[in-house]
């Protein structure tokens, strides 16, 4: 909340949250600086110490702007893989379980999923073992799909369900496909103009990159991660990922390919990793098209990995989320491809 304003924000993660955490917490705080607050690390923003306004705790009606960022379900949930299950921040919670699941049920039904190509050609260069379920590395996104319907995480959940809207009561609906413009009312309104720069062309993305290498470079090898992971991951292999995770995104050149350095210390790897990433961002942006042709067509096969069954059945777990919010549009050219 920010009371001066009279500005409460429901937060829904994989919608803008960090972003908008940040400037919560910056405005709130009497020793936070703008610099400060924007160089906090994710871990730090999403820390119980900032929790934002949820159902049950507040008089929601009181404040003039109740804020609520939406996003179309599908990119949502894809966005959700890539940054927990493709990278490791969920392996040990959701991604062993879902592994398991998979090996205790023959595969021979399934159609083949391109994704299980990628994870072969990485356990060659890394630890030459696929088929590993005890680190839950191995999960493709329509195994991961199919277990979502099962489990409980806020990262994929309904926004309706995160934000009830019948007791939240939204008064200004922001969609992360305008997310620019329709943020620039807000921080206008909370006297913040000074940050919608960061909005502003490429700045968005460039933010993200480093936030979401720096999270996952450092998140994995302190003492109470440490045991899992060391015997799972090396900062190589994080190296590797995150690339084919922008690439993904549409962030970078996708005819850049990472190039594995002869090194074996974290820091070092880790900086070469950025050097390399950053050229690959200022190249992609030399042909923009490119980038986002990439990024579709990566879409397009991961939803295809899918069966019909299964997709329209997350038509149906969204469907609340489509009435309120839109994105019928997109659910439509989604669909439109089992129909190809």
């Amino acid at each position: 909340t920010y009371e001066q304003a009279g500005v409460i924000y429901c937060t829904v993660p994989k919608a803008g949250s960090t972003f908008w955490k940040r400037i919560f917490i910056a405005v709130n705080s009497k020793v936070c600086t703008w610099f400060v607050c924007f160089s906090m690390s994710r871990e730090e923003v999403h820390s119980p110490n900032h929790r934002a306004a949820q159902e049950g705790n507040t008089n929601f009606t009181k404040y003039p702007i109740r804020l609520v960022v939406t996003r179309d379900p599908y990119s949502r949930l894809l966005s959700a893989y890539l940054d927990k299950l493709y990278l490791p921040a969920l392996w040990s919670l959701h991604g062993v379980a879902i592994a398991k699941k998979r090996y205790q049920h023959s595969l021979s039904n399934r159609r083949q999923d391109f994704l299980r190509k990628h994870f072969n050609e990485i356990a060659k260069v890394f630890d030459n073992n696929s088929s590993k379920s005890k680190c839950g590395k191995y999960v493709t996104f329509s195994e991961f799909v199919e277990s979502s319907f099962r489990i409980y995480d806020k990262h994929w959940w309904p926004v309706h369900k995160i934000c009830n809207p019948c007791k939240f009561k939204p008064t200004h609906i922001i969609r992360m496909e305008t997310f620019s413009a329709d943020a620039k009312v807000i921080l206008s309104h909370m006297k913040v103009e000074n940050i919608v720069q960061r909005l502003e062309g490429s700045a968005q993305i460039d933010e993200e990159i480093n936030i979401i290498s720096y999270f996952n470079f450092h998140r994995f090898y302190r003492n109470f991660t440490l045991a899992f992971y060391k015997p799972c991951l090396s900062p190589k292999e994080i190296a590797y990922r995150l690339w084919y995770n922008f690439r993904w995104r549409g962030y970078i050149d996708p005819d850049v390919d990472y190039k594995l350095p002869e090194l074996t210390d974290l820091k070092d790897i880790e900086e070469d990793f950025m050097v390399q990433v950053r050229a690959a961002r200022k190249s992609g942006l030399q042909n923009p098209n490119r980038m986002k042709a990439a990024k579709n067509e990566f879409r397009k096969k991961v939803f295809l990995s899918l069966s019909k069954a299964i997709f329209e059945k997350i038509s149906q777990v969204y469907a609340m989320d489509f009435e309120l919010y839109g994105f019928t549009d997109i659910r439509d050219e989604l669909y439109a491809y089992y129909s190809s």
